[in-house]
């Protein structure tokens, strides 16, 4: 998992427990590593992330790309939901959604449609060449 501040980056590498379901890792625009946790403010200042993160937490761990399209795609909680759309307190809304998936080397990207709802991604990039794929 890579994270990046204005002036350097912090790299984790994520490992698995023995016969344990995928490694999954969520960023939600609030820095989460040890190394820039705070740098960005109090979480005061970033109700949606706190959220976000939060709910993230609630749900099952996501053992499959399904899974994972399904978390980035929630919109239970109805001030700051995962999938943002505009809404009263919360005037901002998801620009894109993106997965690595790190045992097919690609990297999907969906726009402001929650992927669960998109019939595809409308980007597809095989990240050993950064060619794009037929999405």
């Amino acid at each position: 998992m890579v994270e990046v501040s204005s002036s350097e980056c912090d790299v984790q590498t994520l490992v698995p427990a023995v016969e344990a379901p995928p490694v999954v890792g969520y960023h939600t625009n609030k820095y989460e590593s040890n190394r820039f946790k705070g740098i960005d403010g109090p979480s005061a200042w970033h109700p949606s992330s706190v959220h976000r993160m939060a709910r993230m937490a609630e749900l099952p761990l996501a053992a499959s790309t399904d899974a994972l399209k399904a978390v980035v795609s929630d919109t239970h909680d109805p001030v700051y939901p995962i999938h943002r759309t505009p809404r009263a307190k919360d005037p901002f809304e998801t620009l894109n959604s993106v997965l690595f998936d790190v045992a097919a080397k690609t990297i999907s990207v969906w726009g402001m449609t929650a992927p669960t709802t998109a019939k595809q991604p409308q980007l597809r990039i095989d990240w050993r060449s950064m060619d794009y794929l037929a999405a």
